[in-house]
């Protein structure tokens, strides 16, 4: 339960929950924080006279335990059970992370990935001359009769006039979401108050309003527990993207319940611990760019969408988004895709098509809400013009789409392509920091970095002793201290059982001193394959 503290008694370590007036509007996040300096108590004393304070997410003198409930006698409980089954052991325990990484490796070698398909995916050199989805054909030259994405939408608002989607899986035009939106937007002073106030009071009472309504998540599972629980979910994710390519492929439209389906497992991994499948998406790596990237960008948007408090539907729709926005590229020429120079202006125009062939794909399912359809449409809009399809600007591309642009720039950044070599964490989120109020929208940018962090899960990092480590899971409430396992001991050799450290507990080094980050590392520092790192 959330204590009730006036600014004056508020202290360095504790962690503020909940404000007396709705978030929208502070210069702080969404989901609490935790008061680091005296500035921001300062901050607070501008705008609130009390706030809320959660003593179980508080650190040193200010940390209070969650009270221990004495069990009813009367009433017979089922025994949780936290342990999962290691191998063929048959034993009953939580593992250590290094593991669990063994069983995800041993798994892998059980479900080799389909490389037949991978040879006919469009990075392998496959480019389809037209696709043919619900009998219609999209060509691949610009500019076609009827192909554009301004003629799709029109066709399909015209085929969805009649129907009632106010209950759809994926509608999110609630009236929260124009004042949630405009947050973002530094738009706050033109939110209608009685609708913030009915947010916040909502958000008090911990009531759903129906999906409308922000959510405040907490981690519900270890990460070794959760990496292992959300394997096959991710699998099963894997056999999605497969099956879509192999659709696509053969001019058949794809099924898109089944991809719902796979996403809404997914979700449920990352409403318990969203490190988990961060994890499964470097450790279920097929080096093939095309897959790879769907699932990155899929599995980001829920990770950000959860970060800022959307409900779970909403995090469906992203991460469907994720996997279905750039499925319009397989109709384009394998050596288009592949090239390695800039495009010459025609090259561009070509394409820029795949957005209008993305779009036939969801139009081949007349269940596909526009709000899905608007995310895909948009996602290669900018906030300054300078983005395509329409050259939209500001908040005419839609909170949503942004963030799905944003996901989908920095896993591009972060991977390796044919052209260059992936940018590491911290060149990736300076760079898309430098497009904050060009290309995305300032408080859109400085969220996402918030929730990516500095040091986010994969990351090598030098620690103070001179041990190479990786980042296994981060800590929500000092992102400067996460969980660590290390790789290489001082001398730069090899951990053969890798120890895993939680710097947020200030863990002794040999020498006596405090464990704690010196600086983050190349992904191949030290020779270390950050394909295998995690097996050494």
């Amino acid at each position: 339960m959330n204590e009730m503290v006036a600014i004056g008694d508020l202290r360095r370590g504790m962690f503020v929950a909940e404000l007396d007036r709705p978030w929208l509007g502070t210069p702080f996040l969404l989901q609490g924080f935790l008061i680091d300096d005296d500035e921001q108590i300062v901050e607070l004393a501008k705008i609130c006279q009390f706030v809320y304070v959660d003593r179980t997410r508080s650190v040193g003198s200010q940390f209070a335990a969650k009270p221990v409930e004495k069990p009813d006698p009367t009433v017979k409980r089922t025994p949780v059970v936290r342990t999962v089954k290691l191998m063929r052991s048959g034993k009953e325990r939580l593992p250590d992370f290094f593991e669990v990484l063994r069983v995800i490796r041993a798994e892998n070698e059980k479900r080799p990935i389909d490389r037949a398909t991978i040879a006919r995916s469009p990075v392998a050199g496959i480019g389809m001359a037209t696709t043919r989805l619900s009998g219609r054909t999209v060509a691949p030259e610009p500019g076609a009769t009827g192909t554009t994405a301004t003629d799709i939408r029109n066709r399909m608002r015209e085929d969805r006039e009649s129907v009632d989607d106010g209950a759809g899986l994926f509608d999110y035009a609630a009236s929260w979401m124009k004042p949630f939106s405009d947050w973002f937007r530094g738009g706050a002073a033109e939110v209608d108050l009685k609708v913030a106030r009915r947010i916040a009071a909502r958000e008090k009472a911990g009531q759903s309003g129906g999906n409308n309504a922000i959510v405040v998540y907490e981690d519900q599972a270890e990460l070794e527990e959760e990496v292992l629980r959300a394997s096959p979910l991710y699998d099963e994710a894997q056999s999605t993207v497969e099956r879509l390519i192999h659709d696509l492929e053969d001019e058949r439209a794809p099924d898109l319940e089944k991809v719902r389906a796979s996403v809404g497992g997914l979700v449920t991994s990352v409403v318990r611990n969203p490190d988990a499948l961060i994890w499964l998406n470097r450790l279920k790596r097929t080096d093939q760019y095309s897959y790879d990237h769907a699932l990155d960008v899929s599995v980001l948007l829920m990770v950000v969408g959860r970060h800022i408090g959307l409900p779970e539907m909403h995090l469906t729709m992203l991460g469907t988004a994720g996997l279905m926005q750039d499925l319009g590229k397989i109709g384009l020429p394998a050596e288009l895709l592949r090239k390695t120079g800039g495009l010459t202006p025609m090259e561009f125009e070509r394409f820029k098509t795949h957005v209008a062939r993305s779009l036939v794909i969801l139009d081949s399912n007349s269940e596909v809400s526009l709000d899905l359809f608007d995310i895909v449409e948009k996602h290669h809009e900018r906030v300054d013009g300078s983005g395509y399809p329409h050259g939209l600007t500001g908040g005419e591309i839609g909170l949503f789409a942004e963030m799905a642009g944003l996901a989908d720039t920095y896993c591009a950044m972060t991977r390796d392509t044919s052209y260059r070599s992936a940018f590491n964490n911290q060149q990736a989120l300076e760079r898309i920091n430098q497009l904050r109020d060009s290309k995305f929208s300032a408080n859109v940018v400085d969220q996402f970095i918030q929730c990516i962090g500095l040091y986010p899960v994969g990351t090598l990092v030098e620690l103070n002793t001179g041990e190479v480590a990786v980042v296994i899971s981060q800590n929500r409430v000092r992102r400067m201290k996460p969980k660590v396992m290390v790789l290489l001991d001082h001398d730069k050799s090899h951990n053969r059982y890798p120890p895993t450290l939680d710097l947020l507990y200030d863990p002794s080094a040999p020498d006596g001193s405090t464990y704690h980050i010196k600086k983050a590392l190349a992904p191949n520092a030290y020779g270390i394959d950050p394909r295998e790192f995690y097996l050494s």
